[in-house]
Formats: C-alpha cells, structure tokens, sequence
C-alpha cells in the first residue's frame, strides 16, 4: 500500500465519511415525507447520532422493527441490518428479511469509486478497499 492510499484510509472516517454519512441520512429525511402511505402501521425514524435508520411496522399493538445502521467508516464499509425487535413472524422468517434487506442495501451500493492522490482511479467494495 502507497503513502498516498494509506492517508485516504486514515482519513477517511474521520474527515470524509462524516459528511457522506450525513448527505445520506439527510436524504432519507427529505424521502420520508414524499411517501404516501394508507396506513400509519410503518414509521421510518433517522438518526443522525447514532448514524441509523429505523423502520418498524405496527403489528397488533407491537413495533416489528430493524435499524439499518452506517459505520463510521461508510462506505469504505457496508451498511448493517440489525432486527430490534420480531413480532408475528417466526425467526426462520425473520432471518430470511434481515438477510434479504442487507442483501439489497450491499448491491444497491455495489461500489463506491474515488480517486486517491497516488492512482488515477480506485474502487472500494462493500467489504472493504481494493486498493
């Protein structure tokens, strides 16, 4: 690994990541009122803080609910779908979701490309930088 692409990882989640992070939590703000909905059943929350979105779905008095949380590194690396809390489906199921959802976050973000100062063009996977 070269000077040049060590610096971008080092300074990546601290002075590059934070202001992605907030443009795409920012931008699921703005959605969130765009979408008309027939049932008050599903509530989507974002929160900058904790670098999360949540959505959950009222299911006979109870919130089904994931979070969809940034790492501080984001998008050097990938989204995590975490289940808070199951209701009226058994784990089988829920697992298929929780898996199914992180499965189109990852390759709705297939890849993120950038320049580093030493390479004319890099690319960066979900998992990680192939630099």
């Amino acid at each position: 690994m070269t000077h040049g692409q060590n610096h971008l990882l080092l300074t990546m989640p601290s002075q590059i990541s934070p202001l992605i992070i907030a443009a795409e939590l920012t931008t699921v703000s703005d959605w969130i009122p765009t979408q008309a909905t027939d049932s008050q059943a599903l509530t989507i929350k974002v929160n900058q803080k904790a670098k999360e979105i949540t959505a959950g779905y009222e299911v006979d008095d109870q919130t089904m609910q994931i979070a969809i949380k940034l790492p501080l590194s984001y998008p050097l690396h990938q989204a995590t779908v975490e289940g808070i809390n199951r209701v009226g489906v058994d784990e089988k199921r829920w697992r298929s979701w929780l898996i199914n959802t992180q499965g189109v976050i990852t390759f709705s973000v297939s890849a993120v490309p950038f320049s580093s100062p030493s390479s004319s063009s890099s690319l960066c996977l979900p998992d990680g930088c192939d630099l």
